[in-house]
Parts: structure tokens; sequence; C-alpha cells
């Protein structure tokens, strides 16, 4: 039984890989996205095979990946959904944020949230299920895909962000320090922490 398990999730990754999530566009980027309106039908049958077979906590820290997605992206176009996700994943990997995606959505620094939809939204109780679900399902579901795709393959597919942990709207000025411009997609303006100085430590 776990040999096939084991070759399923196998043959489901494999999938993934031949019929992966969205458009991008992107110079040399080695998976091209799907768009949205042609997706296969194979692709929907694996994904919700694969949400079934996630854990409790990996359905939990999806749906905190999807949430911030939709609250800091909704009306992003697909590559920027896709960037907000990989910086959410970028900072999980990061030695000076959290190490899981709920941790990394909800944290805040003083009182200032990192994402600030969270500070936004905190007495609402909001999230992007009860939000799309009552009147966009397909909105919810494409959301659900590019977050189910960098969640499984973040280490392996084209980052958008080039590496970028920070980001933000065009239409503000922070006065961030010890930060590198990497690109701009959408509203958002993307970023990577540099090393302070003479410091052996980055942001």
């Amino acid at each position: 039984m776990w040999l096939i398990n084991k070759t399923l999730i196998l043959f489901i990754s494999i999938l993934l890989l031949i019929f992966p999530v969205q458009n991008l566009t992107a110079t040399n980027n080695p998976i091209v996205y799907n768009n949205i309106k042609n997706k296969h039908p194979i692709m929907e049958n694996v994904e919700n095979v694969i949400f079934r077979r996630l854990s409790n906590h990996q359905k939990k820290e999806l749906e905190c990946l999807i949430d911030n997605i939709w609250f800091e992206a909704g009306t992003e176009p697909e590559s920027g959904k896709i960037a907000v996700a990989m910086v959410t994943l970028n900072r999980v990997f990061h030695n000076k944020f959290p190490d899981s995606i709920c941790a990394v959505v909800n944290e805040k620094r003083g009182n200032v949230c990192q994402f600030s939809w969270k500070c936004e939204q905190k007495h609402t109780n909001k999230t992007a299920k009860k939000v799309l679900t009552n009147g966009n399902e397909m909105m919810y579901n494409n959301i659900r895909r590019i977050a189910l795709n960098v969640f499984m393959h973040h280490s392996i597919i084209h980052d958008v962000t080039r590496g970028a942990i920070f980001y933000h709207a065009d239409y503000v000025k922070p006065r961030w320090k010890n930060v590198k411009f990497t690109t701009k997609i959408g509203r958002h303006i993307f970023y990577k922490g540099v090393c302070n100085g003479n410091s052996t430590t980055c942001n």
C-alpha cells in the first residue's frame, strides 16, 4: 500500500509539471503555465486528489496562502497572484521570518502587520473561502490552484519575484533600507534583502 501511494504521489507530481497552473510571461521560464480558460480536465481531478491527500496541517497552511493571495493580490493579474505566493514562501524559507505559512501571514512587528490586510480585516473574520465561495467559486478555485502549485513546487518553479521577500504597491513610498529592487509585477514592486554594511546578516 505504501508503494502504491508513493507511486500515485509521484504520478500526480509529474502531471502537475506537465499541466502546471497558470500563464506566466517570463524570460527563460522553465515552466509555462496554462491559461485558466484552457485548463486540462485531468488537471482538475489531479488537484482534487492532491488536496484530499494533504494533512489537516497542510490544508490549514494552504488556506493561509490562499487568503494572502486573495487579500493582497485579488485584483492583480495571474503573475501578480503567483508573485505574492512566492514572496510568502520565500519568507517561510528565510531565516529572518517564521517557518510556516500561517505564521508568516499572521506576523506582526510591533503593531504593524507584515501583510496589511491582516490588520484591516482583523475584526471581520473574513477568509477568501467565505467571501468567494458564496459568489465567485471560479475565482476561489483559480486562487487555490495557484496556491497549491506554489505550495507543492516552490523550490523548482520559476520565481517571478527573483527571490523577493518584500513588496509594496506602486502608489506608496515606504522608507525602507537595506533592500534591493528585483522587479515590478502589476501594481506591486518587489525587493530582496541586502547585507547591512560589514554585517554578515541580511534582512
